[in-house]
């Protein structure tokens, strides 16, 4: 299970073939399980497609299937990575 609850109306990113990251949009939670969800995809050119039953997947990036969502990482963890707290 998700360690944030999904929702409807949640923003979160897809892992394509090329190992990149894409927008999406959570349009249905499959029965309460939040590791299955219907997404509203945006590609790189601004494009919106439907994909249904999309599994939840927070691995380390090279080890996540293609095809699964994430939740968008922080920009803090980007900048950041292992520092709980950015430099004041």
């Amino acid at each position: 299970m998700a360690e944030t609850p999904v929702t409807v109306g949640r923003i979160v990113h897809t892992h394509g073939s090329r190992g990149d990251c894409e927008a999406a949009i959570v349009t249905y939670v499959h029965g309460g399980d939040d590791e299955m969800v219907n997404l509203g995809m945006f590609d790189v050119q601004g494009g919106v497609f439907g994909r249904s039953s999309v599994r939840h997947d927070e691995r380390p990036v090279a080890e996540r299937d293609v095809g699964t969502w994430h939740w968008p990482e922080r920009a803090v963890d980007a900048l950041f990575p292992g520092d709980d707290e950015p430099p004041q």
